[in-house]
């Protein structure tokens, strides 16, 4: 798969500009396992891991990344700043890789920030940290300095194929004064110091997106929406504005857990709603690894990222360096992007167990779901309540989903919901003898193309032969997995 993307990577980064057709992009944002935000990035630059990651990417089947950059360790360190992000463009090459390099930035953090914050150690544990903050925007007399930190992110770059956009700035605060003509200014410089290579503005309102289309020479946007259909209406019509306005497009920043999972991104960006498929788009989920910044600093679910570092930042239980956080994410990557445009992966006739342990399992957030471990589960574990509780499963795209259970002589009554419909009502999961692996079939030849939820309901109550009315969750049994 890795010389597949890399032979289309190359052909297509070429001509990307010209073409203004970015749909074979299937990137991810790259925030670094070491870093808590986007001026350690640079500051405390590792070589090492960046290419071991950058390996990471690449093995995994992506074919581009999405990294933030920041003027204060350029101000703190010019030359220490080009050399290494002259050493990320070596390093994205020989992986095959291509980069977006995000230049300003109006994400949220301590708008204050400045070099003090370096030669103090403050950004060590600082969470996002705007780029260059509103004062800045706003103080045209600043913008020289500002300049010249561009032309020398523009020079490190230099003619490699290993960066093939830059994203002026990224979800521009629209409320700061000045804000129109320093993106106007700065796409403007950019496109003089390399007119070889698009820009564009990471939008994170698609409905802002007029405030911008005039000055960059391709669009983006960010969404989070969490609905697979909802997502496609607003690619449909993003990819509509663009063609009226002759640029390209891309999707710069999408999935976030629990609400936003890859199972609801992919067959909306791959066109895969649709019979025949829709026009793809380029994409760039959140985010490639599972590190320290602020997304994942607690280690409490829902981490964002994909793939485990070698890093000692990464979570006391974490497994093989580059092995991804769900088996399941991987393969479902994996088929759609071993796919070419306009084709769809096919389900899989396999039958697949998912653990209650299963990250995208989220349990009351009143802890009543008690985990329990030991001989007898399928996985050697199970979550079990016996108040009114509820637990909720976010599924990939599957064709059959039962809901397996413990039954025995102290449990009790639940409800079970698919996708928002009551399928299973007041089941009894009282048995005389104890049974670890009941599967209760929910639903069959479902949509293998878009991603399904199931709902469990402890309701509380039992029979009057159980001795208790504990509901013992084992897991879900799923076919037709893409």
């Amino acid at each position: 798969m890795r010389a597949l993307f890399a032979a289309a990577a190359s052909a297509v980064i070429c001509v990307a500009a010209a073409s203004a057709d970015f749909s074979w992009v299937r990137g991810a944002n790259y925030v670094p396992s070491y870093s808590h935000n986007d001026v350690q990035t640079l500051v405390d630059y590792n070589p090492a891991t960046v290419e071991q990651e950058l390996g990471f990417a690449a093995q995994s089947g992506f074919n581009a990344v999405r990294t933030f950059l920041h003027s204060l360790p350029w101000l703190y360190n010019a030359s220490a700043f080009s050399a290494n992000l002259r050493h990320f463009v070596r390093t994205l090459e020989r992986n095959n890789l291509t980069a977006q390099l995000v230049i300003f930035d109006s994400c949220f953090g301590d708008v204050n920030a400045n070099l003090t914050w370096i030669t103090d150690g403050l950004y060590k544990n600082a969470s996002w940290i705007p780029n260059p903050g509103p004062a800045k925007v706003a103080d045209e007399a600043s913008w020289p300095l500002l300049e010249a930190y561009v032309a020398d992110v523009v020079a490190a770059v230099g003619a490699s194929r290993a960066v093939f956009i830059y994203d002026v700035h990224n979800e521009p605060d629209f409320t700061l004064p000045n804000i129109v003509p320093f993106i106007s200014h700065f796409s403007a410089l950019v496109s003089k110091l390399d007119p070889t290579r698009p820009t564009t503005v990471g939008i994170a309102n698609a409905d802002d997106q007029s405030r911008v289309q005039d000055l960059v020479s391709a669009l983006s946007f960010h969404d989070y929406v969490g609905n697979s259909q909802r997502l496609r209406s607003t690619i449909e019509q993003q990819q509509a504005n663009a063609a009226a306005l002759g640029k390209g497009i891309v999707l710069t920043e999408s999935m976030s857990r629990p609400s936003d999972l890859l199972s609801a991104v992919l067959p909306a960006v791959t066109g895969c709603l649709s019979t025949p498929p829709a026009p793809p788009i380029g994409f760039f989920v959140w985010e490639l690894m599972l590190g320290v910044d602020q997304f994942n600093s607690d280690w409490r679910l829902p981490y964002q990222g994909l793939v485990y570092s070698a890093a000692a930042a990464s979570p006391p239980w974490s497994r093989v360096p580059g092995s991804w956080w769900s088996e399941d994410e991987r393969a479902l990557f994996s088929a759609y992007a071993a796919v070419p445009a306009g084709r769809c992966p096919a389900p899989s006739n396999a039958s697949t167990f998912v653990p209650d342990t299963d990250g995208r399992i989220a349990y009351a957030p009143d802890g009543a779901w008690t985990a329990w471990s030991g001989a007898g589960p399928v996985d050697g574990t199970l979550h079990y309540a016996n108040t009114i509780a509820t637990a909720e499963a976010k599924l990939p795209g599957c064709t059959d989903v039962a809901l397996v259970l413990k039954r025995g002589p102290d449990c009790g009554i639940l409800d079970v919901y698919l996708d928002g419909a009551l399928v299973a009502p007041r089941v009894d999961s009282f048995a005389a003898d104890v049974e670890w692996g009941f599967a209760l079939p929910l639903g069959s030849g479902l949509s293998a193309m878009q991603p399904h939820t199931v709902l469990v309901v402890s309701t509380g109550t039992k029979n009057a032969s159980s001795t208790n009315s504990y509901v013992q969750l084992v897991g879900l049994l799923l076919k037709g997995l893409i």
